[in-house]
């Protein structure tokens, strides 16, 4: 659904300074939704103390696959 989600991850990164732990992921028309889906997985897994990760719109695939991946790992979500 375009880079609104990458944009507001620098945006406040521009006003807040470098985040860690923060994950924002994108979804161009013609991506591979399990493609972005992995992506996502790795960063995730890569993030021992948790993660805050930035979706453009509920029910995008973007955030389908986030929870769909948080239900198959018994993640907890803060919507």
């Amino acid at each position: 659904h375009g880079p609104l989600a990458v944009a507001l991850k620098e945006t406040a990164e521009m006003v807040f300074s470098k985040m860690p732990n923060v994950a924002a992921f994108s979804l161009e028309y013609g991506d591979n939704a399990n493609e972005y889906a992995c992506a996502f997985q790795e960063a995730i897994e890569a993030f021992d103390a948790g993660c805050v990760i930035l979706v453009d719109i509920m029910g995008g695939t973007p955030c389908n696959q986030l929870l769909i991946y948080a239900k198959n790992n018994g993640l907890k979500l803060n919507v």
